[in-house]
């Protein structure tokens, strides 16, 4: 049977995984094979479902993606793909005794946050696949009435140095800019649901001080287009985060001018702070360019979650068992 039926189990009040929960539930929809989708939140009243039930009308395979390995310890996730975000804790992880150790055993782990690639693959001591992660749909997003910039500090350093002048040339441009300003550093990256607020998706323009790295759950650059909105980014080089990542996927292809802007000095960035404020017929143009990207990425995201394609493409070599899915 081609069908299949899957669920995502996670747990609300240790982490924040809305914009992972979001692009799986998409990605998994799109695919032709896919009858349907779940969450079984464990803060729910309602348990998720057992072993060997009937899940529906016809029998289905049903495949469990995790995002929290706490729930490593539940009889049905056993054999499920544990899938780490940027939600997920690292060196605050609160582990029991010998806990480490059974996890660590899993069949199934992937991350699709860099961080937690990194973190896990040495406290395992085991290789993980890297994924890139899915990207939230915002089919009914309509383009931006607002006359506001988001800034975005993914350099901490740079936030320092140019911030202040940033924020003073957009006034100089604009006015009556309003400016709204969020902190997505490497370390202490903002939560998923902070990513969907509304002062960002409706944004005129996000200024990215600090190229993000390619290979983290939000706040990329296919984000930042992904909401329909005209992105700049302060930084010349790409950020060194990437530098030692595995990517199996192709990086989406960013070109000055097509479909983002990127800038390394004040000068540069007070010309094209004109531009993208003053002409929306410019930065109309510049979105509906980095919209191809963003769906050829949702097509890569889709095409490495789906379990058949999942252990061909990714898993190939590696220790981790191709069982994907219970068969009722």
């Amino acid at each position: 049977m081609d069908s299949l039926k899957v669920g995502f189990f996670y747990d609300s009040a240790r982490r924040d995984h809305e914009c992972t929960l979001l692009g799986l539930e998409d990605a998994y929809r799109r695919a032709e094979a896919t009858v349907s989708t779940f969450r079984a939140d464990a803060q729910s009243a309602s348990p998720p479902p057992r072993p060997n039930t009937r899940l529906d009308e016809d029998l289905v395979p049903f495949d469990a993606i995790a995002l929290d390995l706490e729930l490593a310890e539940h009889p049905i996730l056993s054999d499920a793909l544990f899938l780490l975000d940027s939600a997920t804790n690292l060196t605050t992880f609160p582990w029991r005794e010998g806990q480490l150790d059974r996890v660590a055993c899993l069949d199934r782990i992937a991350a699709v946050d860099i961080r937690a690639w990194a973190y896990f693959r040495a406290a395992f001591n085991r290789e993980i696949p890297l994924l890139p992660a899915p990207l939230p749909v915002f089919r009914a997003l309509t383009p931006a009435q607002s006359f506001r910039a988001v800034i975005i500090y993914n350099d901490a350093a740079l936030a320092h140095a140019a911030g202040p002048e940033i924020r003073r040339t957009l006034r100089r441009r604009a006015p009556d800019l309003d400016i709204f300003e969020i902190s997505n550093c490497y370390r202490t990256p903002i939560r998923q649901s902070e990513w969907l607020a509304a002062n960002l998706l409706n944004a005129a323009v996000h200024v990215h001080l600090g190229a993000p790295p390619d290979a983290i759950s939000v706040g990329r650059l296919i984000d930042t287009m992904n909401m329909r909105v005209p992105c700049v980014v302060f930084e010349e080089a790409r950020t060194r985060f990437d530098a030692n990542a595995p990517h199996k996927w192709r990086r989406p292809v960013y070109v000055n001018d097509v479909n983002s802007v990127w800038v390394s000095s004040m000068k540069a960035f007070e010309e094209i702070a004109q531009v993208v404020v003053g002409d929306r017929s410019w930065a109309q143009s510049l979105t509906r360019n980095a919209l191809r990207e963003v769906a050829f990425f949702h097509e890569e995201v889709q095409n490495s979650l789906l379990p058949r394609k999942f252990v061909d493409n990714y898993l190939a070599g590696s220790e981790i068992s191709t069982s994907a899915s219970y068969s009722p």
